[in-house]
């Protein structure tokens, strides 16, 4: 085994990154034997991975402004040097002894990683020679968290120059650095079949398409959104994806709107969904945010959560490659604006081709493959 490429299952973003570098790994020519896909999760107490997931999600659904601050005190170099890092390396050293061990016997030349929790326990195996793979930390949100450095790394690999400069404020050389987009599936790219997925999806193939996500969790003002939306009647149609919500999606289901409505659960086929797409309304994740640049399409941000999002938001305004959502009503002036001024989304879509990598996953295959020589 060549390549291990270790996730962690706190959101879906995570496992999507993984799973899309492990596909460009592939297409590049690896065979199967020579790749590890893993949960770094699976290799720890199975008390710690219930804890562990569900701490995130519970702390976003019911205590978003907690998560938030905790999340922005975790990145103070005083707090974070003197008070979470010594716990934080005690308690992984603890819980992740089954995964040390893994990877000092399987020892891979490279390790990949999509999650912050292994690198800071295998970064101290690196540095005390353990192991000599190669390490690379993949960061999938567009502002690099302190818990994403950790001596050991090799390398990181960012979604754009912003997150290169925070790196490098922190002390990270340039040389360690690569600005290549978060990992994203090839099938992001866009396929130019908007009206074909269109008829495929039973919807208009002229209609003004708004597709409403709101991730993994189904968290957010879906509902009030898509009641403002209905002073727009038949000019528009929707696509509305309540993820893992089942309650948001039974609410749905009850409701009738003005407009054409198709409603999924959690969807396998977003790629398709936003192809045919001509407005993303979503939350910011770092996934969902990039899939949605490198296809085109323009996003609204909806109710970002504290924290990781809020940066993603923060680079999206900067940037001006997205609309914003201060309450669900804004929706109006928003789709009212690009329908009556076409463009509008000309000039959101113009920043977002600058912005997005849609080759993200490849890159990071060619990178690992030129850069450490390994064997397919």
């Amino acid at each position: 085994m060549q390549v291990a490429i270790l996730h962690a299952s706190a959101g879906a973003g995570h496992q999507k990154a993984a799973e899309s570098i492990h596909e460009a790994l592939k297409a590049s020519g690896v065979s199967e034997s020579n790749l590890l896909l893993r949960d770094a999760l699976d290799d720890t107490p199975p008390w710690f991975k219930k804890i562990y997931t569900s701490v995130y999600f519970n702390s976003v659904k019911y205590t978003p402004g907690l998560w938030g601050a905790s999340y922005d005190l975790a990145e103070h170099p005083f707090v974070y040097r003197n008070l979470i890092k010594p716990v934080r390396t005690i308690l992984n050293s603890g819980v992740g002894r089954s995964l040390a061990e893994r990877m000092k016997n399987e020892n891979p030349k490279v390790i990949l990683f999509t999650h912050f929790l292994a690198p800071e326990l295998l970064g101290r195996l690196k540095t005390r020679g353990e192991i000599s793979s190669h390490l690379i930390s993949v960061v999938t949100d567009f502002v690099p968290h302190a818990f994403w450095i950790n001596p050991g790394t090799d390398h990181y690999w960012v979604m754009s120059e912003e997150g290169k400069e925070i790196l490098e404020k922190q002390g990270v050389p340039p040389s360690k650095i690569t600005a290549g987009g978060i990992p994203i599936a090839a099938c992001f790219k866009p396929q130019g079949k908007k009206k074909e997925v269109r008829r495929k999806e039973g919807l208009s193939e002229d209609r003004f398409t708004v597709l409403l996500t709101s991730g993994s969790f189904g968290l957010g003002p879906t509902v009030d959104v898509l009641e403002a939306l209905a002073s727009f009647g038949e000019r528009i149609q929707a696509i509305v994806v309540s993820g893992l919500n089942k309650d948001l999606l039974r609410t749905l289901e009850a409701k009738q709107f003005p407009f054409r409505t198709k409603l999924y659960g959690f969807v396998s086929h977003m790629d398709e969904l936003m192809e045919a797409s001509d407005l993303i309304i979503a939350k910011p994740g770092g996934i969902t945010t990039s899939e949605s640049l490198a296809k085109g399409v323009p996003m609204v941000v909806m109710d970002p959560i504290p924290g990781q999002e809020m940066g993603n938001a923060r680079i999206l305004k900067e940037r001006n490659a997205a609309f914003f959502l201060g309450k669900p009503a804004d929706i109006q002036v928003i789709v009212k604006g690009i329908l009556d001024y076409p463009e509008v989304l000309a000039e959101k879509k113009h920043e977002i081709e600058r912005l997005a990598k849609p080759n993200s996953s490849a890159d990071l295959a060619s990178f690992v493959l030129n850069q450490i020589k390994i064997k397919k």
